[in-house]
């Protein structure tokens, strides 16, 4: 099989999955850990009743259950 041959085949195969991809509904992506964390920790930022070591240990404990 010549190289143009097998680009052309290539080409062939890719619109196909196009057109196959394009028929799918995909679900909207689930939200993360950290889509949910990102607000609660800004949030806190400015918490006066939360000492800075409050503050500290909550991102401290809070980190721990993104990884």
């Amino acid at each position: 099989m010549k190289n143009e041959e097998r680009i052309e085949r290539a080409s062939n195969l890719l619109q196909q999955a196009q057109a196959v991809l394009a028929t799918i509904d995909f679900p909207p992506p689930s939200k993360s850990a950290a889509d949910y964390y990102i607000p609660t920790l800004a949030a806190n930022v400015e918490n006066e009743e939360l000492s800075d070591a409050d503050f500290r240990q909550f991102v401290r404990n809070s980190l721990k259950t993104l990884a």
